[in-house]
């Protein structure tokens, strides 16, 4: 009896620790400082009692199984690769991808209210110091590898950043009219000036790809409290109205459309005239080329054991002799020797693993939405549940990387609270 008492206690320590790194590791992620707290969710998850069966019941679940089965195609493809500097990285990203089996033990339906306002107020904190370097308030003195000159951010990519921003910013409206009559006046101005707060902290970064994906989320947003809540059309015509405004605003602000006439005329030049000078013609000759050496491998599992870039880079340099005296084969080439991939994270997987990978990759985007869906899910969380997928989906197209950049972190953190939660368990007597 006494042994079961002190494994019991043991049990509940572990777990009381474990939900206290989990709540470090949601804070810290929007500063891209969430290494050690997820080091420590593994070092503890390991010293569970039964943890050969707390593993089981975990993979019990689709989505964790889906993120095993995609690690385990990255193992594999790291243990027959002939660059073991390039396997080491790949390895290293993708290990966010086991983070599930041990979350599926931390969230509950009692803590992830907890742990996504861990999250809020992160963001929260970095949005302040993009705002503050913006206008010039304090000095940039972070100096980050993944700082680019010139913008107002200090702790993630562009691309990462406004992820957050996104996925937040419509989970706050959808939020602030499912709770409107609960809340006290006071509630709705903090919630009114987030929104706000992160529409225009949008439209500084300057960011095209996050006011595409903005866009998006918009209409769908709408298009899901239209569907869900008829009664509240004029709340939700005057916030929409609202954001159209800050929006219109801020394409003024950063010259929006011209920006994007000049990427439609780039993109129209690759089409038309393979003339890949911009930026995004570019993308379109990293995909074209990407396409191609694809075709040349297995379609099934990919180039194997080489890493997509190269064998995108050695297609081109013995088929395509046409274009090698042209600037534009250069351009290509020189994206290429960035090492930042194909800026299609679709293509990255296509190229290396096959349609077995990017088939893999899909199932847990699959599981994600459609499995362990519960009659009376929460709204706000149920809709965290289709934005979350939306704008991480929407962004692969245009360079987003799952497991080098913080996408892949920032998606199991958020998919953790809206599927893995369940009702808490009693501890053993």
């Amino acid at each position: 009896m006494m042994d079961v008492t002190s494994t019991a206690r043991k049990e509940s320590l572990l777990h009381a620790l474990l939900l206290c790194s989990a709540i470090a590791y949601a804070f810290l992620l929007p500063f891209g400082k969430d290494s050690t707290p997820v080091y420590f969710i593994a070092f503890l998850f390991l010293l569970l009692p039964n943890l050969k069966q707390k593993i089981k019941s975990s993979l019990q679940n689709k989505f964790v199984l889906g993120c095993a089965l995609f690690f385990a195609i990255h193992l594999l493809w790291s243990a027959t690769s002939d660059d073991m500097s390039l396997a080491t990285h790949q390895i290293k990203g993708a290990l966010i991808l086991l983070l599930p089996i041990a979350l599926y033990h931390v969230v509950t339906k009692q803590n992830r209210e907890i742990l996504l306002f861990a999250f809020i107020v992160g963001f929260f904190l970095t949005s302040l110091f993009s705002y503050l370097i913006f206008f010039d308030l304090i000095d940039n003195i972070f100096h980050l590898e993944n700082k680019i000159v010139g913008e107002p951010l200090a702790f993630l990519y562009k691309i990462d950043f406004t992820i957050i921003l996104n996925i937040l910013l419509f989970y706050l409206i959808v939020a602030f009219l499912n709770r409107y009559k609960m809340l006290s006046l006071l509630q709705k101005f903090f919630f009114l000036s987030a929104i706000l707060m992160l529409i225009l902290n949008l439209f500084f970064i300057g960011s095209r790809t996050a006011v595409v994906v903005f866009g998006v989320g918009l209409v769908f947003t709408l298009g899901f409290l239209l569907f869900r809540h008829s009664f509240s059309k004029k709340v939700i015509a005057l916030l929409m109205v609202a954001s159209v405004t800050i929006s219109a605003l801020g394409f003024m602000f950063n010259e929006y459309d011209q920006r994007f006439l000049q990427e439609a005329r780039g993109i129209t030049k690759a089409i038309e005239k393979q003339d890949y000078m911009s930026s995004s013609g570019a993308r379109l000759g990293l995909w074209k080329y990407g396409f191609l050496a694809y075709l040349e491998n297995n379609l099934l599992v990919g180039s194997g054991t080489k890493n997509q870039l190269e064998v995108t880079k050695n297609y081109m340099e013995s088929n395509v002799d046409e274009l090698k005296s042209k600037p534009e084969y250069d351009e290509v080439l020189r994206v290429l020797s960035s090492k930042s991939g194909l800026h299609n994270y679709y293509m990255d997987i296509l190229v290396q693993f096959g349609l077995v990978g990017l088939a893999c990759f899909f199932t847990i985007f699959f599981f994600f939405l459609f499995s362990n869906k519960e009659k009376h899910e929460d709204e706000t969380f149920l809709f965290l549940r289709y934005i979350t997928a939306l704008v991480l989906l929407v962004s692969f197209l245009t360079g987003g990387d799952f497991a080098t950049q913080k996408l892949g972190s920032i998606f199991i953190f958020l998919a953790s609270l809206v599927h893995l939660s369940k009702p808490k368990t009693k501890a053993l007597p």
